[in-house]
C-alpha cells in the first residue's frame, strides 16, 4: 500500500555521540520526580522537600535542552533520478533561532529550501509540463495538492496555500496556465487565461481546475463566436417576440456523423462510442430542442458491421433477440 502525502514527511533522528548524555540527564530527571511522590516526600521536612522541587525544575530544563542537543538530524527522503525509487539524505539542524523545537525545525528545512513556503510559478509550471500535461488538458487544485503532496519528485510545500499562491501568481502573469470553475465535457466554464487580481484560497478554491494553455487559447478563440450567439438570443428574449421565418428562412437541418470507425486490429473502445454520442445530444439536439415549435424532429443511428469470417449462430440469435426487445424492426444479417 503506497504512503498518502508522503511528500510532507521527514525523520528527526539523535546524534550518536549525545545520545548517552541524553539518556543520563533524562534517568536524573525521573529520579528527582520519583522522589515527589507523596510516599517518599512523606518525611521530608520543608528544606528536604525544596530541594526536590528545586532539582527537578532544573533537571527538567537539562532535559529539553538535552533533547534538542541530541535530535539534530534532520532525515528527508528524496525522489530517485528515475523518479520511482527513494532515496535518503540528512542535514543538521541549524544553530536554534527560537525557543520552539518544531519552529526550528522548520526554519532549518526551509533555510535549505526542503520545504518550500514561497513558490514560484514557473516551478509550478514545470511540474505541470512534466507529469500532468502529458496525459491531462486540466487538473484540479485539490488533485495537484494531493500529487505535489504525496510524490517525491515534486516540490516539498510548506501547506496548500503556497500552491494557491504560486497559481495566482501564474494567473496574474497570463504567462503558464489558465483557470476554470469546472468542465461540463465540452467547454471550460468561467475560463480565464488571465486574472491581475487573482488571490486563490485552497479551501474556497480547491475545486478550480488549472488549465493547460494552449487548450484554453483555443477556446478563448471561439467564444467570440459563442457570445454572438448568446446575444442574439438575449436580443430575442428582452424583445418578447416571435421570429417568422421568411421564404428564404432555413427550414431543414441534416447532419452525417461517423461516431466512431473500429480499427479490426485494434479492442473496441465502446467509450468513445458514448462520449461521441453525449456530445452530440449536448451541443446539436440540445439546441435544436430549444426551438422545438412544432417542425418535424427525427434522429436516426445507422450501424453497419462486417465479419470476415462471418458471424456466428450464437451472435446473430443474441442480436436478434435484443433488437427485438429494444422494439428495433429495421435489422437483419445478410450474405455480403
Amino acid at each position: 500500500h503506497e504512503r498518502i502525502f508522503r511528500n510532507t514527511l521527514v525523520f528527526l533522528a539523535t546524534d550518536k555521540l549525545k545520545l548517552d548524555t541524553l539518556k543520563k540527564v533524562t534517568a536524573l530527571y525521573l529520579a528527582w520526580t520519583k522522589l515527589n511522590l507523596p510516599r517518599e516526600t512523606a518525611n521530608f521536612d520543608e528544606a528536604q522537600k525544596k530541594i526536590v522541587t528545586t532539582n527537578i525544575g532544573t533537571q527538567k530544563i537539562a532535559l529539553a535542552t538535552s533533547i534538542k542537543e541530541t535530535y539534530n538530524i534532520l532525515i528527508i527522503p528524496i525522489s530517485a533520478e528515475n523518479n520511482i525509487d527513494t532515496k535518503f539524505t540528512d542535514r543538521r539542524l541549524n544553530k536554534p533561532s527560537s525557543d520552539d523545537f518544531f519552529l526550528n525545525i522548520s526554519n532549518s528545512l526551509k533555510k535549505e529550501e526542503l520545504v518550500i513556503d514561497d513558490l514560484s510559478a514557473s516551478n509550478i509550471h514545470l511540474d505541470l509540463e512534466k507529469f500532468v500535461w502529458k496525459k491531462h488538458e486540466h487538473i484540479s487544485i485539490e488533485s495537484m495538492w494531493t500529487y505535489m503532496s504525496s510524490y517525491l519528485y515534486f516540490s516539498r510545500l510548506n501547506d496548500e496555500n503556497v500552491l494557491c499562491n504560486a497559481i495566482s501568481k501564474g494567473l496574474k502573469s497570463g504567462e503558464y496556465f489558465s483557470l476554470a470553475t469546472s468542465f461540463d465535457g465540452t467547454l471550460y466554464v468561467d475560463l480565464k487565461l488571465r486574472d491581475e487580481n487573482s488571490t486563490l484560497n485552497y479551501s474556497k478554491d480547491k475545486s478550480k481546475l488549472i488549465v493547460k494553455l494552449d487548450v484554453a487559447k483555443k477556446q478563448s478563440e471561439l467564444e467570440p463566436e459563442i457570445a454572438t450567439v448568446e446575444d442574439e438570443k438575449t436580443i430575442i428574449s428582452d424583445n418578447n417576440s416571435t421570429l417568422e421565418p421568411s421564404d428564404a428562412a432555413k427550414k431543414r437541418f441534416f447532419m452525417t456523423a461517423n461516431l466512431v470507425n473500429i480499427d479490426p486490429k485494434k479492442e473496441p473502445k465502446y467509450d468513445d462510442i458514448y462520449k461521441t454520442l453525449d456530445n452530440l445530444s449536448k451541443n446539436i439536439l440540445k439546441e435544436l430542442k430549444e426551438q422545438f415549435d412544432g417542425f418535424d424532429f427525427e434522429v436516426s443511428l445507422e450501424v453497419a458491421s462486417k465479419s470476415k469470417k462471418g458471424f456466428s449462430e450464437e451472435t446473430i440469435k443474441t442480436i436478434t433477440s435484443r433488437c427485438a426487445e429494444l422494439k428495433i424492426t429495421d435489422f437483419g444479417f445478410e450474405n455480403d
